[in-house]
């Protein structure tokens, strides 16, 4: 700052208060606009746990996150809990948070539609856990070239493995060479594995590089990749497609029900294709679970319908 104007001579006590008194500002805006919220909050998982153990929020009656939702005033607009699959840490703040709610208002439809788990941290995994399956022949290529690695953004090391095969197809490593080349089996493969994960590209840049991300369309594009994994798996032998596809049915399991009102909601979609789609996905036992998505939202009605009519009676 000093190189930009020599006259500004800040010190740490006035920089120190200038940025609480901002900070204060920016909470009370925020706490003010909670406040006069009509509406439900979706609650992160990630936010709350930033930098933070989950038994920081879950020690006592008195956990800081208690606290938190009590000063911002959102106990009772809180409707989901976005959260990590498989995460201890977020298991025990979400049942912290769940049990605090309960107390205030009460969960909807016991809890049914409360945990929101990430369609793209699910992705992330699948690919990941495939790439971890041929990992030992990953090594053998990170030999040729240092480049290619499992690295944390899957579509990255992807494009690393698909600059390898093109290598190979013009005859640039031959296992005959070395015995830490892959073998020509190996190579297919690797090949296998890049086909299912660019066409699992293409579902998730369509959903997740549009301009506006809306519920709606999800249960479209997980069905669409569910088809993908399935069609690779009865195509071949392929065994880690067959795994992929667990990952994603289990996901299906857990996230359907949001996503199904999501799309039953929507005007191009309706009940016909989440009836569709149960069929595909869950054969006989799909009525059932389409059967089951009508219900939640009429039961979904019938809850604003009486909470909208208290709020009328509350004006009047």
């Amino acid at each position: 700052m000093e190189a930009l104007n020599p006259q500004f001579k800040p010190n740490f006590k006035n920089v120190s208060t200038e940025f609480s008194q901002v900070c204060k500002e920016r909470k009370a805006g925020v706490m003010d606009f909670l406040g006069k919220f009509d509406g439900m909050i979706s609650l992160s998982g990630d936010i709350l746990r930033y930098e933070n153990p989950a038994n920081d929020y879950c020690a006592d009656e008195n956990c800081k996150l208690q606290k938190w939702l009590e000063e911002y005033g959102i106990e009772k607009k809180i409707s989901t809990f976005s959260m990590i699959e498989n995460d201890v840490g977020y298991d025990q703040l979400v049942e912290c948070v769940k049990n605090h709610i309960q107390e205030k208002k009460g969960v909807q439809l016991n809890d049914q539609l409360f945990r929101v788990y990430c369609f793209e941290e699910m992705i992330a995994n699948t690919v990941q856990g495939a790439f971890h399956k041929i990992s030992g022949i990953i090594n053998k290529l990170s030999f040729l070239s240092s480049f290619v690695s499992i690295t944390p953004v899957w579509n990255v090391t992807n494009s690393h493995l698909k600059e390898a095969l093109e290598l190979w197809s013009a005859g640039e490593c031959s296992s005959a060479d070395t015995d830490d080349v892959p073998t020509p089996e190996e190579w297919k493969k690797v090949e296998g594995v890049c086909k299912i994960v660019d066409s699992i590209y293409e579902v998730s840049n369509a959903l997740f590089q549009a301009k506006h991300h809306t519920a709606n369309v999800y249960l479209y594009h997980l069905h669409e990749l569910r088809e993908i994994l399935n069609q690779a798996s009865v195509d071949s032998d392929n065994t880690i497609a067959r795994g992929m596809l667990k990952a994603c049915d289990r996901y299906w399991d857990k996230m359907f029900l949001l996503l199904g009102i999501s799309a039953a909601l929507d005007p191009q979609f309706k009940m016909k294709y989440v009836e569709f789609a149960c069929s595909k996905v869950k054969g006989a036992d799909g009525s059932s679970q389409a059967a089951a998505v009508l219900g939640v939202i009429v039961k979904l009605f019938d809850e604003y319908t009486l909470r909208f009519s208290e709020k009328v009676n509350c004006t009047s």
